[in-house]
């Protein structure tokens, strides 16, 4: 036998066996299509027969005869769908329609198995069989499903679960006949024979004459693009001067780009990811026809949604509601009308918030960003600003003023010093007594002169995370030796609750411990029982401390002067202690305040509040649960 012959033979019968493979898989694959396809047709026959048991659910439930949570109300509808119309009409055409499907019948079981409804009226209230799941083949081996559909017949049956909530109602359960899928493979089989014996008869000669010189080059090119496809590297073979070498370059280098693009994207992503989880205002992504694409941490935690349930939605839906906020969002970005980041006012309950809109492109009409802010935190913020700019200011004032009286204070003193020194030599007694009194008003003026700069210097707040009962305990415990020594009984009321604050906690033990010594002096000697009252507590607004004392009081001609920088009506008081108490609460943005007594109440009252915290609102679903499905 010649070689050319043997060459040709060796050919076509690596032809023949490679139609065959070729025709083995596609039968497989068949296999696994039409297996794919009654599934897909069984699930949407279960799904159609869900949706018309929650349809029919709903509409009892509307018309006022049906509780979902009522148990028995919940097993009557179940036993009552038997005799639903709508659901054999569903049944029958699921069964007859197409007419090569596979489905045999169609039931709905309750929870313990008895059918309920079924496409064969006789089978209501017997007992379902056990069916093995059409699942278990789809995920089986090649051979096992070739077995099932092609040996013995045999029911299988996809079971959706149905529950109301929490409550198990049943399942929806699709059964589907292999005797049918047999039947409709047929005709393929029989077309795959032929068409196989066609291929096997022409790829022989096809093969013999062309598949060295024109298959080899195309199967390469495939390979290559299949790289490309899965983002492999994607280098061309060894330079080649046909067709085929260029082809091959250029696919290389197109897969390289796309690498470099797919990096460079990753990267990107990433950095917008990071920025806009460190942003504390609220940053939403408009693209042009007004839906949303992007919703930073920010915008979810001040909108109280998240990233799914803003995402893809338009402005409308994402702002349907009838507050000043949403109207005014939908009407800035559907009409053009401004929002320049006023104050907005939400539902009762959350605080409102700034809105601005700003152009994310110089096109016009292009993407757009919603910029959020909460309108309280920012007030909060440039409140604070003005009182360290306004401080700043004073003490810029103070402290030049301060110097230009100190440097002649320092002059007087020198030259007081040279006095005495002369006289010391002829003795003087009235002009000394003189200058000891000028030596004493000069070194009181220093006094005052540092106290002052000492009160307007800057402060820095170290703000932690504190309780104002734990405040109140330690000032009590620094001050009840000293009232007992005095013989004032100091007493600690406490509330009963936490009263959370963010402030800085010597500054605020220091006004404290201000006023409750001031208290303990404004109770005379003579006085019989003495009484200074620490206390903390808390009303819609704010959080306090409240120091009381049964003394004589403060009169009224003085009352709007007592928080005065020196202004002190004790002998050798520095009028220092309210003044400084006041600037600490308010760099707490709270205050300090002198409480009117109530009708036969004596003594004085003062109440240093700080403003609540901001606390996480939560929102509770009211609404009735709905009849779901859970996937499959």
């Amino acid at each position: 036998m010649k070689l050319k012959t043997k060459l040709s033979l060796s050919l076509s019968l690596l032809v023949l066996l490679l139609t065959a493979g070729v025709s083995g898989l596609y039968l497989l694959s068949l296999v696994r299509t039409q297996l794919r396809g009654i599934d897909r047709h069984a699930e949407f026959v279960a799904r159609a027969t869900f949706n018309e048991v929650r349809r029919e659910m709903r509409a009892a439930a509307a018309s006022g005869s049906f509780n979902p949570g009522n148990p028995s109300q919940i097993a009557a509808f179940m036993r009552h769908l038997g005799h639903q119309p709508e659901l054999h009409t569903l049944f029958e055409s699921a069964i007859g329609y197409p007419v090569s499907n596979s489905i045999r019948d169609v039931a709905i079981t309750q929870a313990g198995g008895r059918i309920v409804a079924d496409s064969n009226p006789m089978l209501i209230g017997q007992a379902h069989p056990l069916r093995p799941q059409l699942a278990d083949i789809l995920r089986a081996g090649s051979w096992r499903q070739i077995s099932a559909i092609f040996g013995p017949e045999r029911v299988y049956e996809i079971r959706l679960p149905m529950q109301l909530g929490a409550t198990r109602l049943g399942a929806v359960r699709v059964g589907v006949d292999t005797i049918f899928v047999h039947h409709n493979l047929d005709q393929r089989l029989h077309a795959i024979v032929l068409t196989a014996i066609l291929i096997v008869a022409l790829s022989t000669l096809l093969a013999v004459v062309f598949s060295d010189f024109l298959l080899a080059p195309l199967n390469q090119l495939n390979r290559q693009l299949d790289r490309l496809a899965r983002g492999e590297n994607t280098a061309a073979e060894p330079e080649r001067r046909d067709e085929y070498g260029l082809v091959s370059s250029k696919i290389a280098e197109l897969g390289q780009q796309m690498h470099d693009t797919r990096q460079i994207y990753f990267t990107l992503e990433q950095n917008v990811s990071r920025m806009l989880e460190s942003i504390e205002d609220g940053v939403i992504l408009l693209d042009d026809q007004g839906n949303i694409r992007l919703a930073s941490a920010a915008a979810q935690r001040l909108l109280g949604r998240d990233s799914e349930a803003l995402c893809g939605q338009s402005i409308e839906s994402a702002f349907a509601e009838n507050t000043e906020l949403d109207q005014a969002i939908r009407a800035a970005v559907r009409q053009g009308q401004p929002l320049n980041g006023r104050a907005l006012a939400r539902n009762p309950g959350q605080s409102p918030l700034a809105a601005r809109l700003e152009a994310a492109s110089a096109d016009r009409g292009g993407e757009r960003l919603l910029l959020l802010q909460d309108a309280i935190q920012r007030q909060q913020l440039e409140d604070e600003w003005e009182v360290a700019r306004r401080l700043a200011a004073i003490g810029r004032l103070s402290r030049g003023v301060a110097h230009e009286v100190k440097n002649p204070l320092n002059a007087l003193a020198i030259h007081l010093d040279l006095v005495a020194a002369k006289l010391e030599k002829q003795p003087s007694p009235p002009i000394a007594s003189h200058l000891e009194v000028m030596r004493h008003e000069i070194e009181r003026l220093d006094r005052v002169v540092r106290t002052f700069l000492d009160f307007t210097r800057p402060v820095e707040l170290r703000r932690t995370a504190m309780d104002l009962n734990q405040l109140a305990a330690a000032v009590y415990e620094l001050m009840q030796a000293r009232a007992q020594e005095e013989g004032i009984q100091l007493e600690l009321h406490l509330s009963g609750e936490p009263l959370p604050v963010s402030v800085d906690r010597d500054l605020c033990e220091q006004a404290l411990l201000n006023l409750v010594g001031n208290a303990l002096e404004a109770l005379p000697p003579e006085q019989a029982d003495k009484k200074v009252i620490l206390e903390t507590g808390s009303d819609a607004a704010s959080l306090y401390l409240r120091v009381r004392d049964n003394g004589p009081g403060i009169a009224e001609d003085i009352r709007t002067r007592i928080f005065d920088l020196y202004f002190s009506t004790r002998e050798g008081g520095s009028g220092i202690g309210l003044a400084l108490a006041t600037r600490i609460m308010e760099l707490h943005q709270g205050g300090l305040e002198l409480e009117t007594n109530e009708p036969g109440q004596s003594g004085a009252s003062f109440r240093m509040h700080f403003p609540r915290r901001r606390e996480e609102r939560r929102t509770v679903n009211l609404s009735v649960p709905a009849l779901t499905a859970p996937e499959m």
